[in-house]
């Protein structure tokens, strides 16, 4: 159930990010219709920079915090799995 409203607040947030960044291609040349083929590369391109954004994110701080939660204390970390039994 989570992870459906996280997925919803992601595509809300997706599509606000899409609606600012259409309003400010239209304040860069107001009167000039920018070609179709030119926005949907620039947004290709965020998308992809945000993708890269994500995966690096995953492996130099999320992936070492997992790490170090369960090999910082085993110990602590057995206990723990003893008391959820």
């Amino acid at each position: 159930m989570k992870n459906k409203e996280q997925k919803k607040n992601i595509g809300n947030i997706e599509a606000e990010f899409d609606r600012i960044l259409q309003a400010k291609f239209q304040e860069l040349l107001p009167e000039v219709q920018i070609p179709e083929n030119l926005q949907k590369e620039v947004f290709n391109t965020l998308d992809s920079i945000e993708f890269i954004a994500e995966v690096i994110d995953l492996f130099t701080i999320k992936f070492p915090l997992v790490n170090l939660k369960y090999l910082d204390d085993p110990k602590q970390n057995i206990k723990a799995n003893d008391k959820k039994k």
